[in-house]
């Protein structure tokens, strides 16, 4: 007799999930709390890394998943958690194989190296080619993977081998004998339970929880999000309510020089940053935190420098001091988001320096400061903080400045499971019937203390895959 597996969330680890237990015989209860599928496809640029998979090796490149396993363990600064970074390295290859099977385009230049994120000893990032801007406001590449995952899960469902439940909210879990066996949830306000004979996770995470970001990130200032406002971190509660548990909850990084949205407060600005499209290095900004001094050479390009300098700042807010001249733009591109800004309110200015302290916040006399210090900088071309880069002086004025807080993308902390991906309570004993992959489980366990590239949706569409064949008894968990 077909086994039901109850999938709670239908985004990026949920529908490869449901995809997944349906070709390997199983019935499929697949809720989703929003009256859409796709989770974070909508706002992702989905990058996926995997050493092994067909594209890789058609270049030549040599790769295994254990040089795959011990980058992520160096940049993640070893607080990956070995059993599930394995699951997800040595099974990497197959999804993205899988995923270009199914028909997900990939660019010409995947793999490559990742500049976004530190980088890998080879190129092992993998890139989705979704033509034109995104339909959702949000980064490109998840929509056409959710396109093509769509397609495949909408077979399922017509064969009758998977059951959407959309508008589905769970609210609880129900468990019989020490085993999960179900899930309470409400549907249009009424109470319903969903049984099966295991419960698989993958609610996502908890960056658009502003009570969650207050209990368990206390930064001080306002936190800015890139989250889709579904990622409130819903199965953490009821999880622990049967005795499961979290883990890395103090791990959080957030990126800078994104600006928040003034038509959607609490999020970021799509499409603008002040690091990528405006680079200090071609427009001659300096980076001033809220004490109206420097934390960083801004031309700096490794990531992992930015964020790390971006933890240190009060309040975790930075503002781009400029004066008229780099307003109007070394570049066409600098032009443009200069542009853009200005029209969304988004630039403040001033006749001097201390006015532009005055109305930004921070003390006059320390911008000041700071402005001059960078001005000799710029004349001796020696900066102390060991920028490269200073096309001009920041001396035409009226001056300007652009605020910019620490955006958070992704949870670093989450649920605790083991190598089976089996939810485990705080003595490490699992709890039956009740597995979990993607956000939910915190980016932390699989990528530690930094952002490795690709291991946020990859990590997703390959653990989704495995929690499924843990669930069903055919496969094994990794070895360590």
């Amino acid at each position: 007799m077909a086994r039901t597996l109850v999938i709670v969330g239908a985004g990026n680890a949920g529908m490869p999930a449901a995809i997944e237990a349906a070709d390997r015989g199983a019935n499929v209860i697949l809720v989703e709390k929003t009256d859409q599928l796709g989770g974070m496809l909508h706002w992702s640029s989905a990058t996926m890394s995997a050493a092994g998979a067909r594209m890789q090796k058609a270049k030549g490149i040599s790769d295994s998943p254990q040089l795959h396993f011990e980058d992520c363990v160096r940049i993640g600064r070893g607080r990956n958690d070995p059993a599930i970074l394995k699951v997800a390295v040595e099974n990497a290859a197959e999804s993205i194989d899988w995923l270009e099977s199914i028909g997900v385009p990939y660019t010409e230049d995947s793999p490559r190296f990742s500049p976004e994120h530190p980088l890998y000893s080879v190129p092992r990032s993998y890139y989705a080619n979704q033509p034109g801007p995104s339909t959702t406001g949000g980064f490109r590449g998840g929509g056409i993977i959710y396109e093509k995952l769509n397609q495949e899960l909408q077979k399922r469902i017509d064969a009758g081998k998977v059951d959407v439940r959309l508008k589905t909210k769970m609210t609880g879990l129900i468990v019989e004998d020490g085993r999960v066996v179900g899930i309470q949830a409400e549907t249009d306000g009424q109470p319903v339970e969903i049984r099966g004979d295991a419960v698989i996770l993958t609610t996502g995470g908890y960056m658009a929880n502003p009570e969650f970001m207050k209990k368990f990130h206390p930064v001080g200032g306002k936190l800015v999000t890139l989250c889709g406002p579904h990622a409130t971190g819903d199965a953490i509660p009821i999880v622990e309510s049967i005795g499961g548990t979290t883990v890395n909850m103090d791990l959080l990084i957030p990126l800078l020089g994104f600006v928040e949205d003034p038509e959607n407060p609490g999020y970021a600005r799509p499409g603008i940053t002040l690091h990528y499209g405006r680079n200090p290095a071609i427009s001659g900004d300096i980076w001033v935190n809220a004490n109206g001094e420097r934390f960083i050479a801004e031309d700096t390009k490794d990531p992992d420098a930015k964020e790390r300098a971006m933890m240190s700042t009060p309040g975790w807010v930075m503002w781009a001091i400029f004066d008229d001249l780099m307003r109007q733009g070394f570049t066409k591109e600098i032009n443009e988001l200069t542009r853009r800004l200005g029209l969304l309110g988004l630039i403040t200015s001033a006749p001097t320096i201390e006015e532009l302290a005055e109305k930004i916040g921070v003390p006059p006399a320390n911008l000041r400061r700071t402005v001059d210090a960078y001005n000799a900088a710029v004349q001796s071309g020696n900066d102390p903080l060991g920028r490269k880069e200073m096309p001009k002086a920041i001396d035409e004025p009226p001056f300007h400045a652009i605020r910019s807080d620490g955006v958070t993308i992704l949870s670093q902390g989450g649920i605790k499971v083991n190598g089976n991906l089996q939810v485990v309570r705080a003595d490490g004993t699992p709890i039956e019937g009740l597995y979990a992959a993607g956000e939910v489980l915190g980016a932390g366990q699989v990528m530690g203390d930094a952002f490795c590239s690709g291991m946020s949706a990859g990590a997703a569409v390959t653990n989704g895959r495995m929690a499924v064949r843990f669930a069903l008894g055919v496969a094994a968990p990794a070895a360590v």
